[in-house]
């Protein structure tokens, strides 16, 4: 989860002389897209619901046109769903993966109509468009990639969520249900390793040493130490 979404709270659109009531076809899609940015970056659960309010936006265009809380409308064109997606809500959905991140979570659904029918129409909004595996595979000997896009597993909660379903289901149903955390799952599922906060200060880092290496890692520490 991504900040505070505060901002997703039903809030009612005011009416004054300087504020005018948008038209009631932008006020009814905000519902749609409210739904939808709540699902894609809410994470665990929230997920599962993600590509129905996406199928529902898409096959609407409800993310076309739509007001936020203060009555102000976004007008979005066919080939700005990535810009819609990247963008920070309410402007947006606020997936930093854009098109790509929902394509992933629609891919960690496979077999389900909504997700299906909802990557079909992503993929004819962004042709030219290409999954991480496909522009690794368009990239080789002498020749980068066609984007120098992170990679997705090690940067959302999405990419976490797709890689359980495929290799630790169990892990992937606990965090769907939030009993854990995406990343408390990737390191259990030894996807990620164990991360430490402390005070920058030799007491931090001395509690932090005892309290977390074993007699032989700490002396191999300290020799280590020396040694630089």
């Amino acid at each position: 989860m991504r900040g505070s979404h505060n901002a997703l709270l039903i809030k009612p659109i005011p009416h004054t002389d300087k504020c005018p009531w948008p038209d009631a076809r932008a006020i009814k899609n905000l519902e749609i897209v409210r739904e939808l940015a709540r699902t894609a970056t809410y994470g665990a659960d929230a997920f599962r619901n993600c590509p129905r309010f996406l199928r529902q936006a898409l096959e609407t265009k409800a993310w076309q046109h739509y007001a936020d809380d203060f009555g102000k409308v976004f007008d979005y064109a066919d080939s700005d769903f990535d810009k819609f997606a990247r963008a920070k809500w309410p402007k947006g959905l606020d997936v930093p993966e854009g098109a790509e991140g929902l394509k992933r979570i629609c891919a960690a659904y496979k077999g389900e109509e909504d997700a299906e029918i909802a990557l079909r129409i992503i993929r004819e909004l962004t042709p030219e468009a290409k999954t991480h595996a496909e522009a690794g595979a368009m990239g080789g000997r002498g020749k980068k990639a066609t984007h120098n896009m992170r990679g997705f597993h090690h940067e959302s909660p999405t990419g976490v969520l797709v890689r359980l379903k495929r290799d630790r289901p169990d892990l992937a149903r606990k965090v769907e249900v939030g009993e854990l955390s995406a990343n408390a799952a990737a390191v259990m599922a030894g996807f990620r390793p164990v991360m430490i906060q402390h005070p920058a200060t030799v007491n931090g880092f001395a509690k932090s040493i005892r309290a977390h290496l074993s007699a032989a890692e700490q002396a191999e520490l300290m020799a280590a130490l020396r040694a630089r």
